[in-house]
């Protein structure tokens, strides 16, 4: 008759066992292979791992076939030469670890920090998975409401730290990590902030007498256009894409405030630079929704790039793009004499069909 194994570890009444862990027992003469039962009743009516035709004296539970933590165990091993099998081992019972209910250490962005620069870097403590199992990975969330019905990031990293630059200043956000390995998860932990206010930008657009097609990347502190223009000498009308205007000597303003997305037609009767001091906008988050057709807007990087790379949002929908000085983008017939779109300026895009245009980051 086969002898019966020898249970090694865990060690009966072992505590904190981790949830994905390793099994081992004696060898056994003339054994071929051997079975384990793992249950959470001593008299196995509850049985969680039933395993078979085991070759080695040990056997490992993966973390995506990971006990429950917290919780106790009963497990035993026989022997088997395939025609035999031995009376099973006595059994031992073992209880899993449950300080797996801990999270992640947030360490930065500190909690309810009111000036949190931009970009933003995210911090937190590795941790272990009992024992020595260190996490997989990491999933970070961040919203702009505790509920976190609204993200604006939801990711998984490998390490612990994440990066962003697509936040907006001023903002109070959440945050929260949990971590994983396999199908083991931590619970949450929590965090919240508020950006740095918007640093005071500047931009200077030079206008040469006659028609002028302008925009602004800053979005302008004070923007009603009376405002905008105060001190700009030389101004005789603005036109906006919809035909309303803006005439400083008629005290005449259709247009309303400056919109930071829209080109502008100046005419003046003398060359001036045009200074706008303000917020300056986040290309890759301001989002300019075109209509079919002709649409005058604005360009929102804060560095010339080729046309091409410019509008590759909409490139399934372009048709053709003008500017002021008489230079074409039709990349249908292969025309480009505009090259470069650049800040400060105005352009005309005709577009098949509705689209958004959102532009590369600066």
């Amino acid at each position: 008759q086969l002898a019966t194994p020898y249970l090694i570890v865990p060690l009966n009444n072992a505590q904190f066992v981790c949830m994905a862990t390793s099994f081992s027992w004696t060898s056994v003469q003339n054994a071929a292979s051997y079975s384990i039962q793992i249950s959470e009743d001593e008299e196995f009516n509850s049985i969680k791992i039933d395993s078979s035709n085991i070759i080695n004296t040990s056997f490992f539970i993966a973390p995506d076939e990971a006990l429950e933590r917290g919780t106790n165990y009963f497990w035993r091993v026989n022997s088997s030469n395939g025609i035999e099998t031995s009376e099973w081992s006595v059994v031992w019972s073992f209880y899993t670890d449950n300080l797996f209910t801990i999270f992640p250490n947030l360490t930065s962005p500190e909690f309810g920090y009111p000036s949190t620069p931009i970009p933003t870097y995210f911090n937190w403590d590795d941790i272990y998975i009992c024992q020595n199992w260190s996490t997989e990975g990491y999933v970070i969330q961040i919203s702009t409401n505790p509920e976190f019905t609204n993200l604006i990031i939801d990711e998984i990293t490998y390490t612990s730290q994440y990066n962003t630059s697509n936040l907006e200043y001023g903002t109070t956000y959440y945050w929260r990590v949990w971590a994983f390995l396999g199908s083991i998860n931590t619970d949450w932990n929590f965090g919240v902030f508020t950006t740095e206010s918007a640093p005071v930008s500047n931009i200077d657009i030079p206008l040469q007498s006659g028609w002028n097609l302008i925009s602004s990347n800053v979005i302008p502190e004070e923007p009603a256009m009376e405002s905008v223009f105060e001190g700009t000498n030389n101004i005789v009308l603005v036109k906006n894409g919809a035909g309303q205007i803006y005439s400083p000597a008629f005290g005449i303003n259709e247009i309303g405030n400056w919109n930071v997305e829209a080109g502008y037609y100046v005419y003046t009767n003398g060359g001036s630079i045009l200074n706008i001091s303000g917020t300056e906008v986040n290309p890759a988050l301001q989002g300019i929704e075109l209509n079919a057709g002709w649409n005058l807007v604005s360009y929102l990087r804060n560095s010339s790039m080729d046309i091409q790379q410019a509008l590759s949002s909409i490139s399934s929908n372009l048709i053709m793009v003008k500017n002021n000085s008489g230079g074409i983008y039709h990349p249908g017939y292969g025309i480009n004499t505009l090259g470069e779109m650049q800040p400060g300026q105005g352009y005309w895009i005709y577009i098949s069909s509705p689209a958004l245009l959102i532009y590369p980051e600066n």
